[in-house]
């Protein structure tokens, strides 16, 4: 069976900026293979895809991933949904049978990751957002697994998303599950890995790490 690991989004940036804040790819790849591609090649074949924004560090991340293939785009006016579409057409002409959209910043404490409720005939969400689901329907959005029928689906939900924002002006991707929600074909199909409600900025599975 063929998994499409994506990262997605900065992996590495030093400024004296507010905002966004920094944060680098170096301080997570270990763990990166550590829980996630260590313990999922026991059972299948993967191919690493990478798409994120220039750094001056583009050889040490092909060099660290091995990416089957790679996209490096200008962070000046960049959009977090925009990228996230460019990330889905990389892999959309793939040969994958399932796959993972997560960060490069994320750092997800030791086992968590093998004891998520993951059912891989359907489109995962982590989590419900805390604070933000009775309200919103808001989700996490930094880690995603289905899978890979349900692709078509999630780049028309993003699309949806990127065009009539549930909050105008903000870039993210917490509403994405309202927009797959009304699609008929994977409605039922949409599934979290936890019952328990996390905030995406940091919680007991995992933490984004900041420099």
């Amino acid at each position: 069976m063929k998994l499409g690991i994506s990262l997605v989004g900065i992996s590495h940036l030093v400024h004296d900026k507010r905002w966004p804040v920094n944060r680098s790819y170096e301080t997570c790849y270990q763990n990166f293979f550590d829980e996630i591609h260590t313990p999922l090649k026991r059972k299948f074949d993967i191919d690493i895809y990478t798409t994120t924004y220039y750094s001056g560090k583009e050889q040490d991340i092909l060099n660290t991933y091995r990416p089957k293939s790679s996209l490096f785009l200008t962070m000046e006016n960049s959009h977090q949904i925009k990228t996230f579409l460019k990330a889905i057409e990389l892999v959309e002409k793939e040969n994958i049978d399932y796959h993972i959209f997560t960060r490069f910043d994320i750092f997800f404490n030791e086992g968590k990751i093998k004891n998520l409720n993951i059912d891989l005939n359907k489109f995962n969400f982590l989590c419900k957002e805390k604070d933000h689901w009775k309200s919103h329907e808001f989700v996490n959005d930094c880690f995603y697994v289905f899978n890979a029928r349900f692709l078509p689906q999630l780049k028309r939900a993003c699309i949806n998303l990127l065009n009539n924002p549930p909050r105008p002006g903000l870039m993210d991707m917490h509403g994405l599950y309202s927009f797959l929600f009304k699609d008929e074909s994977v409605r039922y199909n949409l599934h979290f890995m936890t019952d328990e409600h996390h905030l995406s900025s940091g919680n007991s599975i995992y933490t984004l790490k900041r420099l």
